[in-house]
């Protein structure tokens, strides 16, 4: 009981010691009580903000998936667009390539054919100034033959003449 009581005797003097700042926290709490009526107000307008910033920022996520939606989907409508332009492109070099190849292959024929046939023209040529310088010589030969058959025939004139004259004269 001693322990009982002198426990009581502590809670008394603690309550004491309590009581000293009792008004002074009755106080306290009662203007806390009046700020939070004051700010209640602002307290509730601040959580209507909130819900609309939540209420918003769930609209702009939605319409910010459904954009990402759209452009993702329109990004692969281009992607598949442009693999068949460049399919498209690509075939055409192709071909183009093939047909400029065999045009090549035909020009390189002909340019041989060409090559060949002037090969065969110089070659008749040369052989043709052969024949034109033989030709050449021939009809020299046969211009100084020709020529001296009528020296030869003038001469033989010329000695008729004068053994006619001077059997004449005789």
């Amino acid at each position: 009981m001693t322990t009982i009581e002198q426990q009581v005797g502590n809670l008394a003097t603690r309550m004491d010691e309590v009581g000293a700042y009792r008004l002074h926290l009755d106080e306290a709490i009662r203007q806390t009580r009046e700020e939070l009526r004051l700010l209640q107000p602002q307290i509730d307008t601040l959580g209507q903000r909130d819900k609309q910033v939540d209420q918003q920022l769930s609209r702009i996520q939605v319409q910010t998936e459904e954009r990402d939606t759209l452009m993702r989907t329109r990004v692969e409508e281009v992607r598949e667009y442009l693999a068949g332009e460049t399919e498209a492109v690509s075939s055409a070099l192709d071909a183009a390539l093939e047909n400029l190849h065999a045009r090549i292959t035909e020009w390189e024929a002909a340019q041989r054919e060409v090559t060949n046939g002037l090969t065969t023209l110089a070659v008749q040529v040369t052989g043709l100034e052969q024949t034109d310088e033989r030709l050449a010589d021939a009809r020299r030969r046969g211009e100084e033959w020709l020529l001296r058959l009528h020296l030869d025939q003038a001469q033989t004139a010329w000695e008729a003449l004068l053994e006619r004259r001077k059997k004449a004269s005789d």
